[in-house]
C-alpha cells in the first residue's frame, strides 16, 4: 500500500474511528429502544462513512 506495515496502517485507522465511536457509547445500553437505537446506528455509520472508514461488510444500516 503505503510502504507501512499493517499494523501501524490499522493502528491509524483505529485512532480515527475510535474517536467516532466514543461519541455512541449510549448504544451499550441494554435498555435503549429500537428506534433510538436504529436512529444511532445511522448516524454512526454516516460518521464512520464521512471519515472515509466504511469497509464492506453491512455491519450498519445504510444512511438515509
Amino acid at each position: 500500500m503505503d510502504g507501512q506495515p499493517l499494523i501501524v496502517r490499522r493502528s491509524e485507522r483505529w485512532a480515527r474511528s475510535s474517536a467516532i465511536v466514543a461519541d455512541y457509547t449510549a448504544l451499550r445500553d441494554e435498555d435503549l429502544d429500537w428506534d433510538e437505537r436504529r436512529e444511532l446506528m445511522t448516524e454512526l455509520a454516516s460518521r464512520i462513512e464521512a471519515e472515509g472508514l466504511l469497509d464492506a461488510g453491512g455491519w450498519a444500516p445504510p444512511a438515509p
